[in-house]
């Protein structure tokens, strides 16, 4: 009698840690969280800053000249290649970039 009672106390103990085949299912289409994808970054052309400012061409190449007030940044490969990091242009963004707008 001391077996059967271990034995229903190991196989009660063992259950607890198996999933029925809904929850695998489900836990196997929840997407995870990976950190480092995250982090990446996107390298691109005009087309990337104007998608993340929302400024037109002309506002952003005024922007990258280094008379400007609020100088955008820019990867210059040559004056008629500019990259942007997406990165780099949203916290750009969120820390005030655009000082013109205050009149500074």
């Amino acid at each position: 009698m001391i077996k059967n009672k271990s034995k229903e106390k190991l196989a009660m103990f063992l259950s607890s840690f198996l999933l029925s085949d809904e929850e695998s299912q489900e836990k196997q289409q929840t997407p995870t969280f990976k950190p480092e994808a995250a982090e990446e970054d996107t390298i691109g052309g005009i087309d990337l800053a104007m998608a993340v400012t929302g400024w037109s061409a002309a506002t952003i190449y005024s922007k990258t000249a280094p008379s400007s007030s609020s100088t955008i940044p820019v990867m210059a490969l040559s004056r008629k290649h500019l990259r942007f990091s997406k990165k780099a242009l949203i916290h750009w963004m969120q820390n005030g970039g655009d000082k013109r707008k205050e009149g500074k």
